[in-house]
């Protein structure tokens, strides 16, 4: 029998990002309600970014997610621009981002060993950017944390927005609320902060603690569990390193102890 054998699951996530993620936790056996609570937009305004990538030179380009590398990528091709990455060091935050970096061809020099902010904030102790360029493009609700630290360490940080998280049209998903309010969860997987709140929109939830009450809450990582905590909730489940394929894991090994735990209490 399969781990996630007949386990009930909702998977928040980007709706380009959703149908891969789905497809392994149902290769475990569960069965997954999908529940793209983002959609992913370049940016309306490109012209700080242009600005920026055409006149300036930089010491180091932080990607910290996938869709950050598709989006500045995709604009140096539209403005017919060749970026010079030999003087500038690349860094990625998690394997995603450097796999996406790999495909569009640009070489990652970095990859912090914690895929977090936080972990790359800490790997940053370790190197001089006194008055080095940093650019960070970003979604328009990136945190500034990275920016803040990087600024402290006198380095010159620009950050600049190259994609929006939007929610979607809650007329397109009717079918799977109607789905998530008349079935038995068995766990809600969120993968980042706007794929919680926008959820809680969505879904039009007023009590927190009652919708969730006795569901099983799984985080991607620190960040979308601090962001579900802070409204008193309890993340149960959160990998050691932000992967949709370790969360599956922990997943995993969640409901095999809890059956170990229930078949005990039979005895």
């Amino acid at each position: 029998m399969l781990p996630l054998h007949n386990k009930t699951i909702v998977l928040t996530r980007a709706k380009n990002q959703i149908e891969n993620s789905s497809k392994l936790f149902k290769d475990l056996g569960a069965i997954v309600i999908e529940f793209p609570s983002i959609e992913i937009k370049e940016t309306e305004d490109w012209s700080k970014f242009d600005k920026l990538i055409t006149t300036k030179k930089f010491d180091f380009i932080i990607f910290t997610s996938s869709n950050s590398v598709r989006f500045f990528y995709q604009r140096l091709k539209q403005l017919n621009f060749e970026l010079d990455f030999q003087s500038t060091k690349v860094i990625a935050l998690g394997s995603k981002t450097a796999e996406m970096c790999k495909e569009y061809f640009i070489n990652v020099d970095f990859v912090p060993s914690y895929f977090s902010v936080d972990g790359l904030i800490k790997e940053f102790e370790k190197i001089d950017v006194y008055n080095k360029n940093i650019l960070i493009p970003q979604s328009e609700i990136g945190k500034k944390d990275l920016s803040i630290e990087l600024e402290k360490k006198n380095a010159n940080v620009f950050s600049v927005v190259v994609y929006k998280n939007v929610l979607p049209n809650p007329e397109e998903l009717k079918e799977k609320i109607y789905l998530i309010i008349n079935s038995e969860i068995d766990a809600f997987v969120f993968t980042s902060p706007s794929t919680f709140r926008n959820f809680i929109e969505l879904m039009k939830i007023q009590n927190l603690k009652d919708f969730f009450s006795e569901k099983v809450i799984a985080a991607i990582g620190d960040t979308t569990k601090s962001e579900i905590e802070s409204t008193g909730l309890e993340v149960k489940i959160k990998p050691d390193i932000s992967t949709i394929e370790n969360l599956a894991i922990k997943l995993t090994e969640y409901f095999k102890l809890q059956g170990a735990i229930f078949d005990e209490t039979k005895k």
